[in-house]
């Protein structure tokens, strides 16, 4: 049930830790105020930025070979809990700033020079690693583009293309690189932090047990071989194969994966890939009645498409338990217990970036400050009660470990109140949910199903009487009564429900606290009510009893 990680973690892992928390932080904040502000050209530089100035800052007083890329590694997972459609592009382009600092001070040394050339190099990656995914999508069209410019803008003076404007961008962000290590180097020589523990390792427990299906893992790679098999086939094959093949894949993707979905939703993507796809081969054949160019257009917008729809498929993927859980053993085991120790303390860092103002005065002392601040070692053993969230999907028999939980309460004499919740109709679709106060076992009608089908944000239409007693049962609690709250999920993130209630019981700390959450849903309850030093249990693995001595009351 406990996590071991002081034990097991080494001290380079724990130095990890400590950036990869704080870089994944300030990439989740700052990349969601850069997305709001819609700066998608200079969103991923500025992110690259800092990301640097963060490792040179607190790695600084000891630089160290292997640092880096580990520390890339817990700030992509960090990453991975994004509502984004697409995660697996950022995620490879954090741990490409990682491999690319590890490679300059590999180069040159665990100093000041080597962490020059290598974040040169990380920032240098944006622009490269932007190529690359437009190389994806459109193929050998891009370079065909910038031929057709360049013989517009030379006026066809030369035969030949003039590749010094590349050779400039690609100096700007190496200097750039340059700046940031700068900037991380004075901010870090002054910062106070001179220990690596990232709080109270020993408290931490949250561990989940891996989920064992092999499915996602085979429908990963499925995607990936497919993605590389097109890409490297389609233009071998006819066009009309081409679209065939493009298009069912999309339609399969776009069935199977919401998140697949959302790209197309937004017009901000779709006009922007199908304008450049026909605009592309127009300027190429440079006449609009040779219509060679709708034949080209086509393909290369179903490429662009197929691949935004793969990327979306496999950062669904990704994101599943059973990959995550790969890294829980053997030669992984460090990296899945950074990682988890740096999602038990995302929320509290979160916290304190996003309390940071930027004032009038010099900014890289207001920005050391904040690195100190932040970087006070996170206690997690500040909880007096422990907050156990029982884990699982839909079906998986989560109120059940709930009624066996309340009858083992029961037997033991343990004061407890709350509520679970009893479907009515088939599990396949409910037609409404009784609720069940505790300890009394008083029966309310909580919600039922709308009668006309109803809508994905609203199925069910909610008992306001129901939903006031069990407000009542978690706000009336006694000090250091036992919670059961079955359970806390999508309509509760959206502030729905229970939600304020709830926002109640984390605040005051004063009960212990059992509550039900699916899977998909853990980060985000952690993350949205900054649950300190939260105890996750699976229920394919924990047992009632266990959570009975957890409690220690």
């Amino acid at each position: 049930m406990t996590s071991k990680a002081s034990h097991t973690l080494s001290p380079i892992w724990q130095k990890a830790v400590v950036v990869g928390t704080f870089w994944g932080s300030l990439e989740i904040i700052l990349g969601s105020v850069l997305h709001n502000l819609m700066l998608p050209l200079i969103a991923g530089t500025l992110l690259s930025f800092a990301g640097v100035m963060i490792m040179t800052a607190i790695s600084i007083k000891e630089p160290q070979r292997g640092l880096y890329w580990r520390a890339a590694l817990v700030c992509a997972m960090l990453k991975s809990v994004s509502p984004s459609a697409v995660i697996i592009t950022p995620m490879i382009g954090i741990m490409l700033e990682g491999v690319f600092m590890e490679l300059g001070v590999l180069l040159l040394g665990a100093n000041l020079w080597g962490l020059m050339l290598g974040g040169g190099l990380a920032v240098l990656t944006v622009p490269v690693f932007k190529i690359t995914r437009l190389f994806m999508m459109y193929g050998s069209s891009i370079y065909d583009l910038y031929l057709s410019v360049f013989k517009i803008s030379a006026d066809n003076v030369s035969p030949t293309p003039n590749y010094w404007p590349v050779i400039g961008v690609g100096g700007l962000y190496l200097l750039f690189g340059f700046l940031a290590v700068t900037l991380g180097y004075s901010i870090g020589r002054k910062i106070k932090r001179t220990e690596w523990s990232i709080g109270d390792m020993d408290s931490v427990k949250f561990v989940p047990k891996p989920d064992k299906s092999i499915l996602p893992v085979v429908y990963f790679t499925i995607h990936l071989a497919f993605l590389v098999l097109f890409l490297t086939f389609t233009s071998k094959l006819p066009t009309y194969a081409s679209l065939i093949i493009a298009s069912v894949y999309i339609g399969f993707t776009m069935l199977f994966y919401p998140r697949a979905r959302f790209p197309f939703k937004k017009l901000g993507l779709t006009i922007p890939i199908i304008l450049f796809s026909f605009v592309v081969p127009i300027i190429s054949v440079g006449s609009l009645s040779d219509l060679t160019w709708v034949e080209s257009g086509a393909r290369i917008m179903m490429r662009a498409f197929l691949v935004v729809a793969s990327f979306a498929a496999i950062g669904t993927e990704l994101g599943k338990p059973s990959i995550k859980g790969f890294f829980a053993g053997g030669i992984f085991q460090p990296a899945y217990m950074a990682t988890s120790l740096a999602f038990n303390s995302l929320p509290e860092y979160m916290g304190r970036i996003k309390g940071f103002e930027l004032r009038g005065g010099n900014p890289v002392s207001q920005i050391r400050n904040l690195v100190n601040d932040t970087l006070t070692p996170v206690n997690h053993s500040k909880t007096e009660y422990p907050f156990i969230l029982i884990v699982g999907e839909r079906g998986e028999g989560k109120t059940t470990f709930v009624q066996n939980f309340v009858s083992a309460l029961n037997e033991k004499k343990i004061d407890f109140t709350g509520f679970y919740a009893l479907g009515q109709g088939e599990k396949t679709l409910r037609t409404g949910y009784e609720l069940v106060l505790l300890p009394e076992k008083r029966i309310m009608q909580l919600s039922t199903r709308i009668a006309e089908c109803g809508t994905p944000q609203k199925s069910f239409d909610f008992n306001a009487d129901a939903i006031r007693e069990g407000e009542k049962k978690m706000l009336q609690a006694k000090g250091g009564e036992v919670i059961v709250i079955d359970e806390i999920g999508r309509m509760e993130l959206e502030g729905e429900v229970w939600a304020n209630a709830f926002s109640t019981v984390v605040e005051r700390g004063k009960n212990p606290v059992i509550v039900t959450v699916r899977r998909v849903n853990v980060e985000n309850v952690v993350q949205k009510w900054n649950i300190k030093n939260p105890i996750v249990v699976d229920i394919n693995d924990g047992k009632v009893e266990s959570v009975i001595n957890i409690l220690n009351v």
